[in-house]
């Protein structure tokens, strides 16, 4: 068992499968009993050639190691595959935590420890914000939703947050739009990128 517990609102979110199922005798439905982990494709050197791999690699911690970043259509299901992601990591005793883009409101390090903690505090409560902030860093898995959707918008201003990111964490996943051109406009920071 997980010795950071997470708070009842944020299993809710996490386990929530999007409509209201009920199971035999009024159990309910979680989102790992109907989950499906989707493929993506890995883009290799030539444009045109790609390896169709399935998400559930992801729950391969070393993959994200220095950054990862997935990027895909709109209402693909990101949110969906990060909170599998994050139950799986949850359940292995690692520390995950989940930002939305949308929270981070500036390049600067103090909207991005902003966002950290106001994420740890949903996540795990304020009793454990202290303790979790003082674990090691090899325990903590970044899972941050709609980069790109957030008001950070200018390229070298999201470039600075990655760079924040990477230096927080030393494992971190990013999901993006497939609408943006990680390679012409971000790319100075090392990532892999990966299209669901």
């Amino acid at each position: 068992m997980n010795r950071f517990p997470l708070t009842e609102s944020f299993q809710q979110l996490i386990t929530d499968p999007g409509a209201a199922f009920q199971a035999n005798k009024g159990a309910s439905i979680k989102l790992a009993d109907l989950y499906v982990f989707p493929d993506m494709q890995e883009p290799l050197e030539k444009a045109e050639v790609k390896r169709i791999l399935s998400t559930s690699l992801l729950k391969d911690l070393a993959r994200y190691e220095g950054g990862l970043l997935l990027s895909g259509e709109e209402k693909v299901g990101a949110s969906s595959l990060l909170y599998m992601l994050y139950g799986h990591f949850h359940d292995q005793g690692l520390l995950p935590l989940y930002v939305r883009g949308a929270d981070i409101r500036t390049a600067t390090d103090r909207d991005l420890n902003s966002a950290i903690n106001k994420a740890i505090v949903e996540q795990y409560g304020e009793r454990m914000a202290e303790r979790l902030d003082q674990a090691s860093n090899s325990k903590k898995v970044l899972l941050l939703d709609d980069f790109d959707d957030g008001p950070v918008k200018g390229n070298q201003y999201r470039a600075r947050v990655l760079l924040g990111v990477r230096k927080r964490f030393k494992y971190f996943l990013v999901t993006v739009s497939e609408l943006l051109d990680f390679q012409a406009s971000v790319a100075p920071t090392p990532t892999e990128v990966w299209q669901t």
